[in-house]
């Protein structure tokens, strides 16, 4: 994290191929420095794991009896980078072994924060990376209040999700499920960390190619916190929890997904059925 701090406001940027195979992505400076910060320091102390990164597509073959690998998101968010922005700039770490995250680490660039998880641990814990002094927060997703009191977090616009989706989302008074919703754009860890904090109810990802170094991390986080990753299924009109997989390689997601604590799901899928959205 510091590293990207300290080239915040100093910085070239360089095109390179996104999903779509066309140089329509982005990365900086700061990206590459981060990632052979992280590589140089696993592959002294991990030789024989793999390691899937994003900056030039990095696959080191896993060499290991098991099949493990660590997942490296040197930069997330690096468009937020590019402009500035005071928040959504993360960096994340996974360690993953037979499609199960053993342990998984986001680090907040800009607040200092860092929330993870060591592997054999059943805990998450929040630290603030600032000062070494203070004491680091056991992080429990609180369900006490009511989703209908809560907003929901939303990375793009409303409009630009399912029909299906927009009726859900929509606030309370509306016939939605929420209060509300906020949009935040830039990293996927710092965006879902308001849902591990507790901040927000619940959280909609648009259907999109999971990459291991955006999703396992995030993933592993959220399953030790009793959250559950929900297919938004348009032609049953419900929330379907599922299990996602866990691999080095990246995938298409076809369908909208709302992550939200287990103990949300029954309630909401009632009253889905009950207001015929």
């Amino acid at each position: 994290m510091k590293v990207i701090r300290r080239e915040r406001f100093n910085f070239e940027v360089y095109a390179k191929s996104g999903h779509s195979g066309k140089m329509d992505d982005v990365y900086t400076d700061p990206d590459k420095a981060a990632q052979a910060i992280y590589v140089r320091g696993l592959r002294e102390c991990f030789p024989t794991y793999g390691i899937a990164a994003e900056e030039d597509g990095l696959s080191i073959p896993c060499t290991h009896e098991l099949n493990i690998h660590f997942t490296v998101d040197p930069l997330d968010g690096t468009r937020a980078f590019i402009r500035q922005q005071s928040h959504g700039i993360g960096t994340m770490l996974s360690l993953i072994c037979s499609g199960t995250v053993l342990g998984a680490y986001v680090g907040d660039v800009m607040s200092q924060e860092i929330y993870g998880s060591r592997p054999g641990s059943r805990n998450v814990w929040r630290f603030d990376e600032s000062d070494r002094y203070t004491k680091p927060e056991k992080l429990i997703v609180k369900t006490s209040v009511p989703f209908e009191k809560r907003y929901v977090l939303l990375t793009d616009s409303h409009y630009k999700h399912s029909l299906f989706t927009q009726q859900l989302i929509e606030p309370l008074e509306h016939g939605g499920l929420f209060k509300g919703y906020n949009v935040m754009n830039g990293s996927i860890g710092t965006n879902m960390a308001q849902l591990w904090k507790s901040e927000v109810a619940a959280m909609v990802l648009q259907p999109h190619v999971e990459t291991p170094w955006d999703f396992c991390p995030t993933y592993g986080i959220s399953k030790k916190l009793g959250l559950v990753f929900c297919k938004i299924d348009q032609g049953s009109k419900s929330l379907i929890p599922y299990e996602p997989l866990v691999s080095p390689i990246k995938r298409f997601r076809p369908f909208e997904v709302l992550v939200v604590h287990e103990n949300y799901v029954e309630r909401m899928n009632d009253k889905i059925k009950k207001s015929e959205l």
